[in-house]
């Protein structure tokens, strides 16, 4: 009876978080989600060994329409995705000239294009690019001693961690890999010397005798807007994926860090939390990453792996 009793209660706080999700900043996200949803598929197209010429035009129609509204925008994820749209929707027209092939559709995008240049930007690029296998060659030994080195740190020194550092851990993480490019992923660093640690820290309950060494928190969460109705729970992947590189990234920088699992359900204390730090309301807490500079020893769990074969199996 209880697990039913908190399975209706689950079903509840999701159709109010639902409604939540009709405020018109959730609906531009949405948007901005489709936009950049849909200029993926125009890259994936051109990325096949022979792109079929003319491709995808119904697609592209969808791209306009999501173009003229987000286009003038002030958000800035609006603006990004207006700026990928638009790159892509060039580099579709370059390739099909370097092929001297055009339609109708074609020349109307050239139009489209050009009347919307003022929204583009020389440093986003769109399209393909062309990556070499000696591109992905790197160094085995660095690569297996940042991940066999990687623990889950629950001692960290005293100094404040550096928040440029921690910038520069997300810039490499956010190369995850992300359902059709739409990086439904968003990272909030509270900051000491304002309420937000302290705010973080009491929700973090259950984190049991670090929670005092702890720095700073880092915030994962899932902007689910950007995903549509058929793709229930993407957002939780998508957002576990990317805290899982932001890990790695952290060791990579010297900055400790330990995930602290949070539900990733929508809930009254959630939305309390998102309206005291100012987190957008169609987005949902997927994990904590408790950070903070590492001492010259520390100890931590042995965290015995399992056996290969017993996670992996040929089928």
């Amino acid at each position: 009876m209880a697990n039913i009793k908190k399975i209706v209660k689950r079903h509840i706080n999701y159709f109010k978080y639902q409604k939540i999700c009709k405020s018109n900043e959730a609906l531009m996200n949405a948007k901005a989600g489709n936009l950049i949803r849909e200029t993926h598929a125009i890259e994936k197209g051109l990325s096949l060994p022979e792109p079929r010429l003319g491709y995808g035009h119904e697609r592209q129609k969808k791209v306009f329409v999501l173009v003229d509204e987000l286009k003038d925008s002030d958000d800035l994820f609006h603006k990004e995705a207006v700026k990928m749209a638009l790159a892509a929707l060039k580099a579709y027209v370059d390739y099909h000239d370097s092929k001297n092939y055009s339609d109708d559709f074609i020349e109307l995008m050239k139009t489209f294009i050009n009347d919307h240049s003022e929204y583009m930007d020389p440093n986003v690029e769109g399209g393909v690019k062309k990556l070499s296998k000696d591109e992905c060659n790197v160094n085995l030994e660095e690569i297996q001693k940042l991940f066999y080195s990687r623990h889950s740190i629950r001692d960290f020194s005293d100094e404040p961690v550096d928040v440029e550092k921690i910038k520069k851990a997300v810039e490499l993480a956010k190369y995850c890999p992300s359902a059709c490019n739409r990086q439904g992923f968003r990272t909030y660093l509270t900051d000491a010397s304002t309420e937000s640690t302290s705010i973080i820290s009491e929700w973090a309950t259950g984190v049991g005798g670090f929670q005092e060494s702890i720095n700073e928190y880092l915030v994962i969460t899932a902007k689910t807007t950007v995903y549509n109705e058929k793709e229930a729970n993407h957002y939780i992947v998508t957002a576990g994926i990317y805290a899982g590189y932001l890990s790695l990234a952290l060791q990579a920088y010297g900055i400790g860090a330990c995930v602290i699992q949070r539900s990733p359900n929508w809930n009254e204390k959630w939305a309390s939390i998102q309206k005291k730090l100012n987190i957008p309301s169609d987005e949902l807490a997927i994990c904590l990453i408790g950070v903070g500079n590492l001492k010259d020893e520390m100890y931590v769990p042995v965290s015995h792996r399992l056996d290969t074969d017993v996670i992996f199996k040929r089928i």
